[in-house]
């Protein structure tokens, strides 16, 4: 069974954050960019980029990225990254966050188009049935946030 070095933050998780200054002021030092938003069939979906060294880096992404805005509402945020570390051992991973399948089609594009040192999470709420075109859909909207850094 895949299991997941790094995870959407949980509730309580984003609780605490909100609650400690510390937390908040590292939070305010990353930067976030937001690609193109897709709406159809009442599902919108936008997707947050930026770029990471290590693990603990994608984690304070991850919780800005769901701190931010209204995307803590979604019903799934699904979490991609894949960066060079320090041995220059490329790491990667994602969590699907009830997506299934969403962080491996992204993960597979992102290694497609050989990028590194970068995080998306990508936020869908879900409205009706978006059919076959779903995974490349998501690919789609999460490679707009990456090609804004």
């Amino acid at each position: 069974m895949y299991h997941e070095k790094v995870s959407i933050p949980k509730a309580h998780e984003i609780l605490e954050a909100t609650s400690n200054k510390a937390t908040e002021e590292k939070l305010k030092k990353i930067n976030i960019v937001e690609g193109d938003k897709f709406t159809d069939k009442k599902n919108i979906i936008i997707s947050k980029a930026g770029t990471v060294k290590n693990f603990n880096e994608v984690r304070q992404f991850a919780l800005k990225a769901v701190l931010e805005g209204n995307c803590a509402s979604a019903t799934s945020n699904v979490l991609v990254y894949r960066f060079r570390d320090n041995k220059d051992v490329i790491q990667e991973g994602w969590d699907n966050n009830h997506e299934f399948g969403a962080g491996q089609s992204i993960l597979r594009a992102l290694q497609e188009d050989d990028h590194e040192n970068v995080v998306v999470v990508m936020s869908r709420w879900v409205g009706d049935h978006l059919g076959v075109s779903r995974h490349q859909i998501f690919v789609n909207n999460a490679l707009s946030a990456v090609d804004q850094l």
